[in-house]
């Protein structure tokens, strides 16, 4: 797949206009610790239309990422509409996941030997990839289980 995301195509939207374009709620409850990167400046959620904005879309994946002060806590959701996310910080192939089920959505988990979790699933239409570092499992599945409310 070759494309190219050009900047006068883009269409920033706030985080409500982001779910109703989702159909879904795609910013889950944190950790109290965890704070969202989009409070700086350069942080944009949006999508991308042909035409200068006004003709089909074309991409409308976005990145949400949340943090504790010092980095030692982390999620990073990747979402796309109608399809799993491109991969932008990893690269998981289907014999890393455990099948399993929140809500009756089917949801792969996996984790690495240092802590990492991760977790796709689709959801209302909506493909997630979620990565977490430093977060328990169980407050992994609260993540989780906050999307799918």
């Amino acid at each position: 797949m070759h494309f190219a995301l050009l900047q006068n195509d883009f269409i920033k939207m706030s985080r409500e206009e982001l779910c109703e374009y989702y159909g879904a709620n795609i910013f889950p409850q944190v950790p109290e610790d965890l704070k969202n990167w989009d409070s700086s400046p350069e942080y944009e959620y949006g999508i991308y239309r042909r035409n200068n904005g006004s003709g089909e879309v074309y991409f409308d994946q976005n990145v949400i990422n949340y943090s504790n002060d010092n980095f030692s806590r982390n999620i990073n959701i990747e979402t796309a509409k109608g399809t799993m996310p491109l991969y932008d910080v990893a690269a998981f192939n289907g014999d890393d996941f455990i099948k399993s089920s929140i809500g009756g959505i089917e949801i792969g988990i996996g984790g690495t030997e240092d802590g990492c979790y991760y977790a796709e699933f689709m959801y209302k239409g909506v493909g997630f990839c979620i990565i977490t570092d430093g977060l328990s499992q169980v407050e992994l599945i609260s993540v989780l289980e906050s999307i799918m409310k």
